[in-house]
């Protein structure tokens, strides 16, 4: 499966991404705070021009003097500054709430005024400075002197965030980006719990369970693997239980028909020893039948021997480049006079040309002798056995039919399985070990071929496809 974008290259983005946002969102935070603070020390020149411009709208009406500084005060006491009105022989006139001088000289304030130009600002260290304004206004032809005095505070909360802003704005952005990052990372998290999970569960024996795949990246690559993983030591299993109950099936199955031909050889023999017999004849009937007796053991010895050993892969094939229009026709030959005696009649479509294939001749030779013994020995008598060769693209195909009654589905489809007999009595047929067709069956596979039975208006007809 393709991937067209990494759990990698997610990470990346999703690094860059929360980066870039927890700055931003840091940055505008930081600057929200310093916006929300007022600097009172450098807005100080402003109130002072406000505050004068409000005292020469207002009558001398020492309510509203008074009223005018409580509005003013509130700004000057958070500098720790006080606020005065004084008129030119310095007695206070007027003052805030948290000053109560009398007198003040106001000829060092004006020489320090003088000298500096301006007022003294606070300059950001945290001992402050002394600060000063002195403004002289004329109102209703009086003169009065507004004297802002005081020691500023050391540190404001902006000063405070401005100072320490990189710490505080690095801590911010790092705190933010966490967050982010967990937020993002919650779900392929919790998936890669459900993976763990799964994993769980199927290392337990559920090997039916699956996990659900999610996404396009390396972890549904994992659960995909897993299920496969998962998937395939079920078939596995199953193929093992299959295999071992085969064993047994083979055992089973072996043990009865070698029993069968045992049993009279024994009985013959001990008639034999026990000179049960009246004539020499007898005698010689009974040593013949001890011989075909023995001939089925061999017979089905070397199927089981053969059966085994294509089943377990043990056997190799002598690979072979030959015709197998001339293999076919040399067995022709020799079936011919069986097929004449069991009144059959052996009718023959071969394509003329000579068809050149890679296999083992002996092995495929096997192939139509069992497809030959089945026909001449379950075929409707009389009647014919068609035989077909045609050639198709690159493979070869070779199709064997005959008529034949009482066949159902179920027989077709079992035919090939080892010990299998469509007349359900063993004991009927000791010539035949039931191991014929899947013998036939496995040859085919080894040559990357298939052998096949159909069954139809009650002819049977068993496809034999070989690569050329």
């Amino acid at each position: 499966m393709k991937i067209r974008f990494g759990l990698r290259f997610k990470m990346v983005i999703m690094f860059f991404v929360c980066a870039f946002i927890s700055m931003i969102t840091s940055t505008t935070i930081i600057r929200s705070l310093m916006h929300d603070t007022v600097n009172y020390t450098y807005n100080l020149s402003y109130t002072n021009i406000n505050f004068i411009k409000d005292f020469k709208k207002i009558s001398l009406d020492s309510n509203k003097i008074n009223k005018l500084i409580e509005n003013y005060e509130e700004t000057y006491k958070k500098n720790n500054l006080k606020i005065y009105i004084v008129n030119s022989k310095g007695i206070v006139l007027y003052h805030g709430t948290n000053s109560s001088e009398k007198f003040i000289d106001l000829q060092p304030f004006i020489d320090k005024q003088i000298a500096l130009q301006d007022e003294i600002r606070y300059d950001g260290n945290e001992k402050g400075v002394d600060y000063s304004k002195i403004s002289a206004l004329k109102v209703n032809d009086e003169i009065f002197n507004v004297l802002v005095k005081g020691s500023t505070n050391p540190m404001n909360s902006y000063d405070l965030i401005r100072k320490h802003q990189g710490d505080l704005g690095f801590l911010l952005a790092m705190t933010i980006f966490t967050i982010i990052v967990a937020f993002l990372t919650r779900p392929k998290l919790k998936y890669i719990k459900k993976i763990c999970s799964g994993l769980n569960e199927i290392s337990e024996g559920n090997l039916k369970y699956r996990i659900i795949e999610k996404g396009n990246d390396e972890l549904q690559l994992i659960a995909s693997n897993i299920n496969n993983m998962a998937e395939e030591l079920e078939e596995k299993i199953k193929n093992e239980k299959n295999i071992e109950k085969s064993k047994q099936d083979l055992i089973t199955n072996a043990a009865h028909d070698l029993r069968t031909p045992l049993t009279n050889i024994i009985g013959y023999i001990e008639i034999i020893k026990e000179r049960g017999y009246k004539t020499e004849d007898e005698l010689l009937k009974y040593v013949d039948i001890i011989s075909n007796k023995a001939e089925v053991l061999k017979k089905l010895t070397n199927d089981l021997f053969m059966y085994t050993k294509l089943s377990s892969g043990s056997i190799n094939l002598n690979m072979d480049s030959f015709s197998i229009n001339e293999l076919i026709e040399q067995l022709i030959d020799e079936y011919i006079i069986l097929f004449e005696s069991n009144n059959l009649k052996l009718k023959e479509d071969l394509i003329s040309e000579s068809i050149i294939i890679n296999g083992d001749p002996d092995k495929l030779a096997r192939i139509f002798d069992n497809l030959f013994t089945n026909a001449i020995k379950y075929s409707i008598k009389p009647s014919n056995v068609n035989l077909k060769l045609i050639k198709e693209e690159k493979r070869v195909v070779v199709s064997i039919s005959n008529s034949c009654t009482d066949l159902e589905e179920e027989d077709v489809n079992n035919l090939f399985e080892r010990f299998y007999m469509v007349d359900k009595s063993r004991s009927e047929n000791e010539n035949s070990s039931g191991l014929g067709l899947a013998i036939s069956k496995t040859i085919a596979e080894l040559h990357h071929g298939k052998l096949t039975a159909e069954y139809k208006d009650e002819v049977i007809t068993f496809n034999l496809e070989i690569p050329m």
